[in-house]
């Protein structure tokens, strides 16, 4: 009952902001100008198409509320050359009978075309609809099938305008990898490190499973001793820690989005007195804090961006400072909030580079969707302050910020950082193509 009530607390939050402050849709009219007063200018509109009532809300929506703040803070600014910035929001639902028609109306529609989802990846078809729509995507994830384009593809005169924020499970677990081999180094062990992964049954762990053999064949102090799957809410992991353990695995690379399988994991390992490096995925960094439960601790987690925790970083005290004045009843923002926020910060920044280039006015037509991929497609070590790491595009490349952060659960429901923004190697030719990573996870 708590969560449920904490959840439709931060929704009615959210939609609050987005009826009631400039920068929602259904703003109340503004009062006429006194004699003399200068001239209101067009609000730039763009819509933002999540999941704010179904199984992806808790995330969806602290993401939604860090773009609603990073536009209201830009707003107070002067916007961009003085035009205020408003978001619609659109509830998906996670549900494609929602959300499909509902990108196809709004690429079709929209003035400013431009559409930040973070659902967009889990269907087929967003991506198809802003190339045909020439309407641009910005989007959570760094698919590869819909992020990164073959030579041929290129070569063939095919355009992309989908782009993603955060980099692809391969990249990831190149780094879950390096990681580990680093550490285990520092440890003055010599000979190779032996990895296993635990993922859920499902197509994003076995494409997990696929990157992190991959990269232990491509570097020479790792070893892939197996994988090992499970349910997304197991009630036990018996078999999987028990075959890992069998295997001689010096470290785990694990997968699960949700705290209760990892905690079942985590539990299972000390019942077997099994004690491996583990390195998991980064909303389990959230799951950590929240349940403080101390099976965590000692485990390492990575994630995308800086953490509400991370007070050196000069966006984070911005933000920080924000949502002080925005929300004084709260105390504490999960990671996804800065998700937000930096999704703002990338919508943001294009639209100010359309119109310093273009003009403005630009932003107002027909093309201004294939100006926004232009501008996006400029962005070359785009440094955001410290929120993630530096961001580029290309024009076969739309993954956005491949870095990622390392946190260690030091206590029940404490993280503490111990590796700063680290970058994966760059792509080889054949993981651009998303047929290949397909072929991979058969094997898996």
């Amino acid at each position: 009952m708590k969560s449920k009530t904490f959840l439709l607390s931060v929704l009615a939050v959210v939609l609050c902001l987005a009826l009631v402050l400039p920068l929602g849709i259904g703003c109340a009219k503004p009062a006429p100008l006194e004699p003399g007063a200068p001239e209101v200018k067009k609000p730039i509109k763009f819509v933002d198409i999540d999941d704010l009532s179904g199984p992806a809300a808790p995330t969806c929506i602290a993401l939604t509320k860090g773009m609603l703040d990073y536009m209201q803070r830009y707003n107070e600014d002067g916007g961009i050359d003085g035009h205020m910035l408003e978001l619609e929001l659109f509830d998906g639902k996670l549900d494609p009978t929602i959300a499909l028609p509902a990108y196809k109306r709004y690429a079709a529609e929209l003035e400013t075309k431009l559409i930040y989802s973070a659902i967009a990846y889990c269907f087929s078809g967003p991506e198809v609809t802003a190339r045909e729509s020439k309407c641009a995507i910005v989007g959570m994830s760094a698919n590869p099938k819909i992020t990164l384009m073959t030579k041929a593809d290129y070569d063939a005169g095919m355009e992309n305008y989908y782009f993603g924020t955060t980099g692809i499970s391969s990249d990831r677990m190149k780094l879950a990898v390096d990681t580990a081999v680093k550490w285990w180094k520092a440890k003055g062990e010599t000979r190779p490190i032996k990895i296993g992964t635990f993922n859920e049954d499902n197509v994003t762990g076995h494409s997990s499973a696929a990157a992190t053999a991959l990269r232990c064949s491509q570097v020479d102090d790792a070893e892939f001793v197996g994988a090992t799957y499970a349910a997304r809410e197991p009630t036990d992991t018996v078999a999987q820690v028990s075959s890992l353990k069998k295997w001689g695995a010096d470290a785990t690379i694990t997968g699960p989005y949700y705290e209760a399988a990892m905690i079942v994991y985590l539990r299972e390992l000390e019942r077997q007195d099994y004690d491996p490096m583990t390195l998991f995925h980064c909303d389990l960094l959230t799951g950590a804090v929240a349940t403080g439960d101390p099976a965590f601790v000692g485990a390492y987690g990575y994630a995308y961006q800086a953490a509400w925790e991370d007070m050196d970083v000069a966006e984070i005290q911005r933000a920080r400072e924000a949502y002080s004045r925005y929300h004084p009843e709260g105390t504490y923002e999960v990671p996804h909030y800065f998700g937000g926020w930096f999704g703002g910060m990338i919508c943001v920044e294009a639209m100010r580079r359309v119109a310093e280039k273009y003009g403005v006015d630009a932003l107002f037509t027909e093309e201004s969707g294939t100006y926004i991929k232009e501008a996006l497609e400029s962005f070359d070590k785009f440094d955001t302050n410290g929120i993630v790491g530096a961001v580029t595009y290309t024009e076969r490349d739309h993954r956005g910020s491949t870095a990622l952060t390392w946190w260690e659960v030091t206590e029940p429901g404490k993280i503490t950082k111990v590796e700063d923004f680290m970058y994966p190697p760059p792509l080889t030719e054949e993981e651009y193509d998303w047929k290949f990573w397909v072929e991979l996870e058969k094997e898996m």
